[in-house]
């Protein structure tokens, strides 16, 4: 069974996930949290919505790599 894990930070304050990725909270807005993610060029990360339109969408050969680029 997966465990959600929560933590309070605040902005410039940083979560450490294993050893090698690093989530910093960079902003806090009314509607949004800005976070910057420093991991290893081979993890790769992709927004929950993405992937799971990518998922979805296999048989279109959507790439949840390129699909980010979207809605940027």
């Amino acid at each position: 069974v997966d465990a959600m894990h929560v933590f309070q930070r605040g902005v410039a304050e940083s979560l450490v996930i294993g050893a090698d990725v690093t989530v910093t909270v960079l902003a806090v807005e009314i509607d949004c949290v800005r976070i910057g993610i420093t991991d290893p060029r081979q993890t790769p990360a992709y927004r929950e919505e993405v992937l799971y339109l990518a998922l979805e969408t296999a048989e279109d050969e959507v790439d949840p790599a390129t699909a980010d680029t979207q809605y940027e």
